[in-house]
């Protein structure tokens, strides 16, 4: 989507290069350049002007920052989709399980990138597909989308000002520690394109943090099993993190398709992006977004989540 600021020069900015202003307001080397080489979308009091134009207090500054060509492979689907928080420059979507993000092999209709695609065609709105934070396809919760170049940059790993925090809730097999740290590195499983496990003195580096909130027997036919909820934080983002992590610790999530496949209790590996909070694009300034607990996670520890989670929370 094409964007456009409007900017009025206080002191504080007066003497600043059009360039080392959009600077200071998070646009990226990259869109700056673009903005270089396209000066009739750089206006100073209504004139077309240069990065290297000097600012007065009292200057309007207008900017337009113009969007990509969408791709022709990005075909859009018809799916449910709940928004969070949407704004100018992000949508703050709740991902469901078993959905994908991206377009892969197999799957060209029928990820999160299809139904951003229809919601926004039904806005007459040019969109491209740019997440901001991925989940795992069976990972449910907050996920953010960047709406046009400028967020992408400004919400990108590069922008290193831009941290998003993310606490995720999960259900394991078996009782952790009340709280701990795994500080351990993550490799290629050797021979796999997916799996991934914890290598010592090799891969990596992954740190997650985790703390136990509840405890739980479930039953079935063959006779109880004890699961656990837990509240994860990770310092890097590591492919599978939370899932190698916990597994290498002995308490794996069940339900999972490549690390413990004991489908008995869980569809799919009970994992949730429970709370995002990250800095706005324009003025940094912090937003957290909560996500619904899934119907499995909550029917799991009914007592806790309806009681006493979201009381203290």
């Amino acid at each position: 989507m094409d964007r456009y600021f409007h900017f009025i020069i206080d002191a504080c900015d007066a003497g600043s290069t059009v360039a080392a202003f959009c600077a200071s307001r998070n646009f990226s080397r990259r869109l700056i350049i673009r903005l270089r080489k396209s000066p009739e979308y750089i206006r100073i009091n209504g004139n077309s002007a240069f990065t290297t134009a000097v600012l007065s207090a009292g200057d309007v500054l207008d900017l337009h920052v113009a969007e990509d060509p969408p791709s022709e492979k990005l075909v859009p689907t018809e799916m449910p989709l709940s928004i969070l928080y949407e704004d100018e420059d992000l949508c703050v979507i709740d991902k469901p399980a078993d959905m994908p993000v991206h377009l892969s092999m197999g799957n060209y209709s029928r990820t999160v990138a299809n139904a951003c695609a229809w919601y926004y065609r039904q806005e007459k709105t040019p969109f491209i597909f740019r997440a901001v934070n991925r989940l795992d396809r069976d990972t449910t919760g907050a996920m953010i989308v960047a709406k046009n170049p400028f967020a992408a940059a400004a919400c990108g790993p590069a922008a290193q000002v831009h941290r998003i925090q993310t606490e995720y809730l999960a259900i394991v097999e078996g009782i952790p520690p009340a709280e701990g740290t795994v500080d351990a590195p993550i490799a290629r499983e050797p021979g796999s394109v997916m799996l991934r496990r914890v290598s010592p003195g090799a891969g990596d580096r992954a740190v997650t943090h985790f703390t136990r909130l509840a405890v739980r027997e479930l039953s079935d036919a063959e006779g109880n099993q004890t699961f656990s909820l837990i509240l994860l934080t990770l310092e890097t983002g590591r492919t599978h993190q939370i899932r190698v992590h916990m597994k290498a610790l002995g308490f794996p999530l069940p339900g999972d398709y490549l690390y413990c496949r004991d489908y008995r209790f869980f569809a799919r590996s009970p994992l949730h992006a429970w709370r995002l909070t990250f800095p706005l694009p324009v003025d940094s300034r912090p937003l957290t977004v909560t996500a619904p607990v899934p119907e499995d996670m909550r029917m799991a520890f009914p007592e806790y989540f309806d009681f006493q989670f979201f009381q203290e929370n």
